[in-house]
């Protein structure tokens, strides 16, 4: 995959059909490919769970580090 040329729009993609399967009672989560953070910040909000993303493409977007400071 060219991850070097994909759209900025690509990193702020929330999987909305992937939280259902989610267990409401989940205290940690991981986001591998975490983008921007928006899955992992939908994810917060509903589930209240620490939450955790990995980033492949970090060091083209830095700023998307400091999305792991959202907290309560």
């Amino acid at each position: 995959m060219d991850y070097e040329n994909k759209p900025q729009v690509y990193y702020d993609n929330i999987r909305h059909e992937m939280i259902k399967y989610l267990p409401d009672t989940a205290k940690k989560i991981i986001d591998i490919g975490c983008g921007n953070g928006a899955f992992a910040i939908a994810l917060k909000e509903k589930t209240g769970a620490e939450i955790w993303g990995i980033e492949y493409m970090d060091i083209k977007y830095p700023q998307y580090a400091t999305v792991a400071t959202y907290k309560n």
